[in-house]
């Protein structure tokens, strides 16, 4: 005779989870520049598994794309946002948030890293007083317009760096106090998708922001 046979069904999970494909620098939409000086922001969207769902995230801060030089990796739980605090930020330095995912069975998704936030405070050596630059849109597609104010009449030299250190003099002139603007064109430049720095230099100092192309 034989016996009654006993089955179960057992879920075997062989997947990691889904890559998280965006990560948004700030508390909301992405931000290229932070004016804080101890805290960073991030938040990101879902990632996903089938078979045994996500049960906590992890992030970590460089100053490098992928780096964990300022933070290593840390469990965040199931939250997709965080904001760490007590942090010690270097003025122009550029801080990047890398996320992963686990699953249920303890798998791990691929990493995925922000474009960075670079940090630009109020005061500092290399501010330019009541000077000010701006670039506006920023993130932007082919053509983004750079304003400038000048409290006074100076040489000004504007340059545009990538990532890699290639710098492009975009102006190099004398120019009177009050508001100037200069079109920056991709196509004109020969500029890949990055980011890329804008420096501009003046009898009083110089100052620095990011600009990114997409």
């Amino acid at each position: 005779n034989l016996s009654a046979i006993f089955y179960q069904n057992i879920n075997v999970d062989w997947t990691a989870p889904s890559t998280v494909d965006t990560i948004n620098d700030g508390t909301g939409a992405d931000i290229a520049i932070t004016t804080a000086s101890t805290d960073l922001s991030a938040n990101w969207s879902a990632s996903a598994d089938p078979n045994s769902a996500i049960s906590r995230y992890w992030y970590a801060i460089g100053t490098t794309p992928g780096a964990t030089d300022v933070m290593t990796w840390t469990d965040n739980w199931f939250s997709r946002t965080v904001t760490v605090t007590g942090l010690s930020l270097v003025n122009l330095q550029t801080y990047y948030f890398s996320i992963k995912s686990e699953d249920g069975a303890g798998l791990l998704s691929p990493v995925f890293t922000s474009n960075g936030q670079t940090v630009q405070l109020t005061t500092g050596i290399n501010e330019l007083g009541s000077n000010s630059i701006t670039v506006f849109p920023n993130p932007f597609t082919n053509t983004t317009n750079l304003s400038y104010y000048l409290t006074e009449s100076s040489d000004v030299e504007i340059t545009l760096t990538d990532v890699l250190g290639k710098q492009i003099t975009l102006l190099n002139a004398d120019k009177s106090q009050g508001k100037h603007e200069l079109s920056i064109n991709a196509t004109e430049h020969n500029l890949a998708k990055g980011m890329y720095f804008i420096k501009l230099k003046t009898s009083s100092g110089q100052k620095t922001i990011k600009m990114i192309l997409r």
